[in-house]
């Protein structure tokens, strides 16, 4: 009888969930098909990679509802603004809204606030921050997406 050595080589499949993107000029998050249990999304931007365990982290840059007619939830959108604030770095000093060239950042209990409308992510307001509190939309930065249930409890579902 002969016996035939075999090596398996598992390779982990890399998630094809999220990806970032600025092929069009601004930054673009896409995502894998989205349970329609869930009653939202969520997109949150952080310096640091997400935890399952830590639910709450990261800034919610975009809310993310199902179609009311399809009840499917889109696969990707631009980002709105450029830059976000982490309000549990922020100071409140206010160098950030004093450097923008459009107004685009108000001080609201505290905290820096950019409005995405009015943001033309020149990266003045994070040149400007003395302890990097303001993070650009860009491949350098960790997204995730979480799912929102009826009761607000949110459920990581994907991150890079």
């Amino acid at each position: 009888m002969r016996s035939i050595a075999m090596s398996f080589i598992l390779i982990a499949a890399a998630s094809a969930g999220l990806s970032f993107s600025v092929d069009t000029g601004r930054p673009v998050v896409s995502w894998d098909a989205a349970d329609a249990s869930w009653d939202h999304l969520e997109l949150r931007v952080s310096s640091a990679p997400f935890d399952a365990e830590a639910p709450g982290t990261g800034i919610v840059v975009a809310l993310i509802h199902a179609d009311s007619l399809t009840g499917e939830f889109p696969t990707g959108m631009e980002i709105p603004g450029g830059f976000a604030v982490e309000p549990g770095v922020c100071i409140g000093c206010g160098l950030c809204a004093g450097s923008c060239p459009v107004g685009a950042i108000t001080l609201t209990d505290g905290k820096a606030v950019i409005d995405p409308a009015a943001c033309i992510s020149c990266g003045m307001c994070a040149n400007s921050c003395p302890v990097s509190a303001i993070l650009a939309a860009n491949d350098s930065a960790h997204f995730a997406l979480f799912g929102i249930d009826g009761e607000g409890a949110a459920t990581l579902l994907e991150s890079i």
